[in-house]
């Protein structure tokens, strides 16, 4: 045998030999994943959803480091703050191990705990519960949305603990499993909050967004007489809520839509509702009060435009979630959601005026949980954060995470 034709003799083995390795391994890789895909069951039941194109990145929307300029402050020693309330100077918020806690000259103090340890994992919240909206009443009590056991009134001073509303009561028939934020009148007597599922809680929220369940709900609380009204059904995440200046209407973020909707309390329209605002450049999380009359909300995760938005891409693909979500936990899947940090505020009408961006979350950093965080005591130093002034903004955070943590 000739030299040449011994060479090709052994290219031709090397060629077969690597052939039937990658065939192999192939198959051995496939059939199992085949298998998993065929035989696991999916914890969600996925709805097929539309989404329009996101708005583009302009004008008002403009991108910005303006978020860089903000300053950290209490790093590691809150844990994953949600939403903020202050009383002068001092300030309250709601923290992941089921904590209310004060924060006055510089110092963290627990004022409160809603629930019981240990708070390790996020398997504890039921027992140890998770404070979500927090707001500060006529009184200068605090008002308090629990995700697993309800809405508390809290003294301030004291840490007196009154529970107003328990989720153990089902209300017509369907229980309350994710209670989440909390607006109230001036007077104090009636408070709007959105329960965000009955089916699913806080900890899975994952599968609230991705399965797009429309079991949330907006409803009405009477402090004077007790009762409990639904106010909106079938409402896909109802998150953030803020009442209007005029009183006469609340906010609503329905988060999985990425839209914000409005229902009338009061006036000619009361008992209806519309859209406040649609097709959103992220998802959005908390509502608050701006001090020129219009709105501040967070983008828990954005819809970039140009870019590409995975949610966006599989949202009317049910078969995909179902892979996914059969193959990789909720904290794997949420490790790709996109890191950038993002407040929009809204006018009056609901119109884009500005935008504080930190393209990706480099100081005000948004967590693998879909980042939330609120915006309600920024709004004097957001202004700061405009060209040609100094920057104030400064950041309740954990582990470098600028409120953090659903």
């Amino acid at each position: 045998m000739s030299p040449l034709s011994f060479a090709k003799n052994i290219s031709t083995y090397s060629s077969k030999v690597f052939r039937v390795t990658f065939v192999t391994l192939a198959v051995f890789l496939i059939i199992p994943l085949l298998g998993a895909i065929v035989l696991l069951e999916c914890p969600i039941d996925p709805q097929p959803l539309s989404f329009k194109e996101p708005p583009l990145l302009t004008d008002a929307l403009e991108p910005n480091i303006k978020l860089r300029q903000a300053e950290r402050i209490f790093e590691n020693q809150l844990v994953g703050p949600e939403s903020i309330a202050s009383l002068g100077d001092v300030l309250f918020t709601g923290t992941a191990d089921g904590k209310i806690v004060r924060i006055e000259d510089g110092e963290v103090k627990t004022l409160a705990r809603l629930g019981h340890g240990p708070c390790r994992t996020k398997e504890d919240e039921p027992i140890c519960g998770r404070p979500l909206g927090i707001r500060v009443g006529p009184n200068n009590t605090l008002f308090v949305a629990d995700a697993y056991h309800g809405i508390y009134e809290i003294d301030p001073v004291t840490g007196d603990v009154k529970m107003l509303l328990s989720t153990k009561k089902p209300l017509e028939g369907q229980k309350m499993s994710f209670v989440n934020d909390l607006t109230l009148t001036r007077d104090g007597r009636k408070i709007f909050f959105t329960d965000s599922s009955s089916k699913w809680q806080r900890r899975d929220y994952p599968f609230l967004v991705m399965e797009g369940t429309d079991d949330g709900r907006l409803l009405e609380y009477d402090t004077v007489t007790k009762e409990v009204k639904v106010l909106m059904v079938g409402l896909r995440f109802p998150n953030g809520v803020q009442l209007s200046p005029a009183e006469d209407f609340v906010l609503v973020a329905e988060t999985t839509l990425a839209r914000i909707r409005r229902y009338y309390v009061s006036g000619l329209m009361k008992g209806g509702a519309d859209m406040f605002v649609e097709n959103m450049p992220g998802f959005p999380d908390n509502i608050r009060l701006s001090s020129s009359g219009g709105y501040w909300v967070a983008m828990s995760a954005i819809r970039p435009n140009p870019g590409f938005s995975m949610v966006d891409f599989i949202s009317e693909k049910p078969w995909i979630k179902r892979i996914i979500f059969k193959l990789l936990s909720q904290e794997t899947v949420m490790k790709f959601v996109p890191k950038y940090s993002l407040v929009i505020e809204l006018g009056e009408t609901g119109s884009y005026k500005r935008s504080f961006h930190d393209p990706n979350a480099a100081v005000v950093t948004c967590s693998q949980q879909w980042g939330r965080w609120s915006v309600t005591e920024s709004d004097q130093h957001l202004d700061s954060l405009e060209p040609g002034n100094s920057p104030h903004l400064k950041i309740a955070s954990e582990h470098l995470q600028a409120k953090a943590n659903t």
